[in-house]
């Protein structure tokens, strides 16, 4: 069955479209992709894939690899890292995949994606966020230890209640070194997240 022109309209109009010939020329684009990317659709078809990408991709051997599977007839799909008008940082959910003509030769490459800068702009805050929370949970910690070697020399001075102050201190000393290490492991876990993160931003296609 032979897919409507209706059908193909209503995807062009509502998804993120544009479509490269065999030398990565832009050949089309939808309104939505346009939008996404801050060009209009008439600079867009003056434009190749390589002007919507950022210098350290577009001069590594990963670019080169990508077109090249790309044209071999591989499909791919991945969030990647996109140069939008003004340089500005596009992060895209991409889905890219052939399109051949009715004898099955390739004659260019279709690319559908989904606007995730917004979602990935916020993680990055949230994540700064917690990274500042983390700084402050330390800090306690610190702090509390601080107090705790402070507890143990007032026992030691003291005859009175020394044993009172021993309990405390120990206790101040166990609680300060569960807060680090619960500070260390959150440190660890946002340093992880902000390594991929940066991995999307030197390596992403």
């Amino acid at each position: 069955m032979e897919t409507s022109s209706d059908f193909l309209s209503s995807v062009t109009e509502n998804l993120a479209v544009v479509t490269f010939d065999a030398k990565t020329n832009i050949t089309y684009a939808s309104d939505l992709f346009a939008q996404t990317m801050g060009y209009s659709k008439e600079e867009l078809l003056k434009m190749q894939h390589r002007d919507l990408c950022f210098s350290s991709f577009v001069n590594s051997a990963s670019y080169t690899e990508f077109w090249k599977r790309l044209l071999a007839g591989q499909t791919f799909q991945d969030q990647v890292l996109r140069k939008g008008k003004g340089n500005k940082k596009v992060y895209l959910e991409a889905n890219y995949f052939p399109l051949r003509d009715e004898a099955h030769n390739l004659t260019g490459v279709c690319k559908v994606c989904f606007d995730k800068t917004k979602s990935t702009s916020t993680l990055i805050k949230s994540i700064g966020e917690i990274g500042q929370i983390t700084n402050t949970v330390h800090e306690i910690a610190y702090n509390t230890n601080i107090l705790a070697v402070n507890t143990a020399l007032q026992a030691v001075r003291s005859s009175v209640n020394s044993n009172g102050f021993s309990v405390v201190a120990k206790e101040m000393r166990k609680l300060s070194k569960d807060v680090d290490q619960s500070s260390k492991d959150i440190r660890e876990t946002v340093q992880n997240i902000l390594h991929q993160l940066n991995v999307i931003d030197q390596d992403a296609y």
